[in-house]
């Protein structure tokens, strides 16, 4: 083959070369170009709506939990409840989570800050839900003070189950509105936490039959709503002159003490606060009264654990006072 035909062999190769080049930059060129048009947002049939949930603390973390498992993100901003109580939010606090899917908080009070901080909030993404909404709530026996923010509400409703079953379905609504195409997973979750509550009301139906013949003394708040769906007998004392020493000296109170024990009735002596125990060590000795501790936390941070705990411990004090024949 002579010098030319070898040249013009190389013009061809080349060009050859060219082209096939252009031809895959022309392919990939038209890919990319088809990629850009997927939606950066999840819209297809085949995917879900993933939601980023923020919560107050970790048990209702927990409890929101329960309705939506492991489908969306949960976040809390406080481990548990006193964390939380002198809480001073931020412009970046309100700025993150304004930026959330759901802001849900326990209401009536248990965040004293919550509805100056809702009412901060940007309303153009997050929705905000109460889960006390639609609980008829009781009063403390007095005010309480965090900083400059009075509070009148006994924030403790979760200890009822009724009030709990209102609680988890409030926020089982919520996700269901933002998410309405998983309706029937959330609903089933939703019975699903309704099976878990059965045997709490089996041991608490126990414990209610078990002490016919026993009265509940307390001077605190917290278990207010507990004791009223259980229809134990309570006396609640007046402590609205007991500022200093925390010790039962209302009248009324005390008379009700001694009617009591006339008819033979035995009394439980109920606190959560150790400095009401200690003050009232000879009211206890007077009525021979059995006392039980009240827990306000119980470690998995679980509501229906810290019901079934307290009344556990309740039952023990029960079969102490009333053994079994």
């Amino acid at each position: 083959m002579n010098s030319g035909n070898k040249f013009r062999t190389k013009l061809i190769i080349t060009a050859l070369t060219i082209v096939i080049v252009l031809i895959i930059i022309t392919a990939c060129s038209s890919k990319v170009t088809d990629d850009k048009t997927v939606p950066d947002t999840v819209k297809s049939n085949d995917t879900d709506v993933v939601l980023n949930i923020m919560v107050s603390d970790k048990t209702l973390a927990n409890l929101t939990k329960e309705i939506v498992k492991d489908r969306h993100f949960v976040d809390y901003m406080f481990q548990d409840r006193n964390s939380g109580l002198t809480f001073k939010f931020s412009d970046d606090s309100i700025s993150n989570v304004s930026n959330e899917d759901l802001f849900i908080y326990f209401g009536a009070s248990y965040e004293p800050w919550a509805n100056s901080f809702t009412d901060k909030l940007s309303k153009s993404k997050v929705g905000i839900i109460n889960a006390s909404r639609g609980i008829k709530l009781n009063m403390l026996s007095k005010e309480v003070k965090y900083g400059d923010i009075t509070v009148k509400e006994n924030p403790y409703y979760f200890l009822n189950l009724d009030d709990y079953k209102i609680a988890l379905s409030n926020i089982k609504n919520a996700v269901e509105d933002r998410d309405p195409k998983n309706r029937d997973i959330y609903e089933k979750n939703f019975d699903s936490a309704m099976k878990k509550i059965e045997p709490i009301q089996k041991s608490i139906k126990d414990l209610s039959d078990a002490s016919k013949n026993i009265t509940i003394l307390t001077c605190e708040d917290y278990m207010d709503y507990y004791l009223k769906y259980t229809s134990l007998k309570q006396i609640k004392a007046d402590m609205t002159g007991s500022d200093k020493d925390q010790i039962i000296s209302d009248p009324a109170t005390l008379q009700k003490l001694d009617d009591s024990f006339k008819n033979n009735n035995k009394i439980i002596f109920l606190y959560a606060d150790d400095n009401y125990l200690k003050a009232n060590e000879d009211i206890i000795k007077k009525y021979d009264m059995t006392t039980v501790k009240w827990n306000l936390q119980e470690s998995s941070f679980n509501c229906l654990n810290l019901i079934k705990k307290n009344t556990e411990e309740l039952k023990k004090a029960v079969d102490l006072i009333e053994p079994k024949q």
